[in-house]
């Protein structure tokens, strides 16, 4: 089976790197990516998509030093879904993240980027 993510947008927020139990670093970060088009009468649309990015071990540390809030991301990796049941109401919950296994260094905020 074929699980493959390659995602370009903005970063939403600071990276926020933390570490497992077992003293991995994880970085974890929410990106933006915003599609635009014309529909049939012309008028400019546009739709938001948000993904939450999952780095792991050196990789995050380097992530988490060399990018910021507003930063343009591109990344590659594999989506994966955590669960959970959430404390006060004992729902089962879950989130997709894309789980990073490569990353590009793009330009930095306010830099220009082609269109």
């Amino acid at each position: 089976m074929i699980n493959r993510v390659t995602f370009q947008g903005y970063l939403g927020g600071e990276p926020h790197l933390t570490k497992t139990d077992g003293g991995q670093s994880v970085c974890n970060v929410k990106v933006a990516n915003t599609v635009k088009w014309k529909n049939d009468e012309g008028e400019l649309k546009e739709k938001t998509t948000w993904a939450t990015l999952a780095f792991f071990g050196h990789g995050a540390e380097t992530f988490f030093q060399h990018h910021h809030k507003g930063d343009l991301c591109l990344v590659e990796g594999r989506l994966s879904t955590d669960n959970w049941i959430h404390k006060e109401t004992g729902e089962r919950r879950e989130k997709m993240k894309i789980v990073v296994e490569n990353w590009h260094f793009t330009a930095k905020k306010n830099q220009q980027q082609p269109e």
